[in-house]
């Protein structure tokens, strides 16, 4: 299944991400300062000029994912690294932080800069008001050859080693004592593996920039920075951050971190050519790239298998819940901009959740009204009768809830979605024609009933090949086994086959509150 976007929405899209996105010209400024600081530290006066310094961006500038402020109030945050030659045999991260430290504050001195109080991890600097911009300045060593060492050992892929770094953080228990065990990152590795995401359209729009000013401003391909090739996922990955920092601008410490978005996003972009096609892809895909290792999400750093970027959510499982919410929020918000044929048929609210570049992209974007403009179906259960051996099913357990005597609402499946390893996932209806067994299923609900409430699902399967497996196969039962986006997304698989349901419950107070009737699956 594909969804057509609309003339309308297509350079609406196109238009948003102008106004979203930093400029060459910040890109550059940026770039000029960091180098400016790498020239000093190794300037022959340099108290780090015998440990080599090097220093290097990293983050959505070296990604070219970064996105303007949305307050004009507020600085860009350029992140650094600065890597010097050390030992975690005879350096301290104390110490490592404290030589970069000493010379970052005479550059400051020496340029009138401001040097911020020292963060956990990095030292700050703050431009001029005019330059609205700061410097995040990271202390690192190298850390190729133990990391590497590490993912061999237990049997891991290493290919991305060799950039690693051990880096300085403050709050970690070692950071004064000498000790093996760093913190780590690694910003080179993740930017090529980000780089190599992107495939044939990174590596051909990167040619053609290189083609266009050889002799000029490049020696060679290599010399392209990433932020110079603008390409459909980087676009993406700009469009959803700027929509979820102005979700949560005002509960900020409860964001999706970039890093997150980013990795799901590279994993899910198929080397779609336009924003719009690629917008899709990833919106659609970005969860199924989220593990389940024993009851704990695990997003997987693709340059060091060791690293869960998803860490924290398994102690502040608020984190996962809301990256649920964003996620929800941004498809729908998306999939209405996708079906507009004109700004008339955006959702009134749209603008708050894409920030004051919404109403420029909207003034400049001018398209033809599509005749047909595309309708996005939700599952309608009327349409689709449930059949007999679901409904009759011996083995459904009956909901016996009393009705809730005054809440109101309901509760609807409003999306369901069918994939596999190295498939894109569609979108089907209840009753739809059969799925293939081996798939990975999504159910996504939606209420009306208001909080506080629980959320529990039936799942009842028929068939011969589940009553094969016995209870573990015929399922029927009312269950509020582990789900996400407050419960209201339940995830399975197609296992045997025959016609099977599942069904969406609202329980507030002891009472049913709301039931979705069952959505039909058919597996072949």
């Amino acid at each position: 299944m594909s969804i057509h976007f609309s003339p309308f929405s297509s350079n609406f899209l196109e238009k948003l991400l102008e106004q979203v996105e930093v400029t060459q010209t910040q890109y550059e400024q940026a770039q000029r300062a960091y180098k400016s600081l790498g020239e000093w530290l190794e300037r022959p006066k340099s108290e780090l000029l015998r440990r080599e310094p090097n220093v290097y961006v990293q983050g959505s500038f070296r990604l070219g994912t970064a996105v303007r402020p949305s307050s004009p109030d507020d600085d860009l945050d350029v992140d650094v690294v600065c890597e010097i030659k050390g030992s975690k045999a005879s350096d301290t991260q104390k110490r490592i932080k404290k030589f970069v430290g000493y010379e970052v504050q005479s550059y400051a001195n020496a340029h009138h800069i401001k040097l911020d109080k020292p963060g956990n991890r990095c030292w700050t600097l703050i431009y001029a008001d005019g330059s609205k911009f700061h410097l995040d300045v990271l202390p690192a060593i190298p850390d190729a050859e133990s990391r590497r060492l590490l993912l061999e050992r237990s049997e891991l892929d290493a290919q991305w080693s060799d950039t690693s770094l051990a880096i300085t953080d403050q709050r970690d228990p070692n950071f004064d004592a000498i000790s093996p065990d760093w913190p780590h990152s690694n910003p080179k590795g993740f930017a090529n593996w980000f780089a190599e995401q992107g495939g044939d359209v990174y590596q051909e729009r990167r040619q053609a920039i290189y083609e266009a000013e050889r002799g000029r401003a490049f020696e060679s391909v290599d010399d392209v920075p990433m932020f110079r090739v603008k390409t459909p996922l980087q676009g993406v990955v700009q469009l959803l951050k700027r929509h979820r920092d102005m979700m949560f601008e005002e509960r900020s410490n409860e964001k999706p971190i970039s890093v997150i978005i980013a990795t799901l996003a590279a994993k899910s972009y198929s080397s779609e050519t336009d924003l719009a096609s690629a917008l899709f892809a990833v919106l659609f895909s970005m969860d199924r790239h989220i593990e389940d290792r024993g009851g704990v999400a695990w997003i997987q750093n693709p340059t060091d298998a060791l690293e869960n970027f998803a860490d924290k959510w398994e102690h502040e499982p608020k984190l996962e819940d809301c990256f649920y919410e964003w996620l929800e929020q941004a498809r729908d918000d998306f999939e209405a901009i996708a079906g507009a044929s004109s700004g008339a048929a955006l959702p009134s609210d749209l603008s708050e959740r894409l920030g004051s570049g919404y109403s420029r992209a909207l003034q400049e974007s001018v398209g033809p009204r599509l005749e047909n403009a595309l309708a996005f179906a939700t599952n309608s259960f009327s349409v689709r009768p449930v059949p007999e051996i679901v409904r009759l099913a011996p083995h459904r357990q009956p909901a016996t809830w009393t009705q809730h005597p005054t809440a109101t609402g309901d509760v609807k499946i409003v999306e369901a979605r069918a994939g596999k390893s190295r498939w894109r996932s569609v979108r089907f209806r209840s009753g739809d024609k059969p799925l293939p067994k081996g798939c990975d299923l999504r159910f996504r609900a939606k209420t009306t009933v208001a909080k506080p409430y629980s959320v529990l699902w039936q799942v009842t399967n028929t068939g011969p090949e589940a009553e094969q497996e016995g209870p573990d196969g015929l399922r029927g039962g009312i269950d509020d086994v582990r789900t996400e986006s407050g419960g209201l997304i339940r995830k399975e698989s197609t296992s045997y086959t025959g016609s099977h349901s599942i069904e969406c419950f609202i329980i507030k107070d002891g009472y049913l509150a709301a039931r979705s009737g069952p959505f039909v699956v058919n597996i072949a």
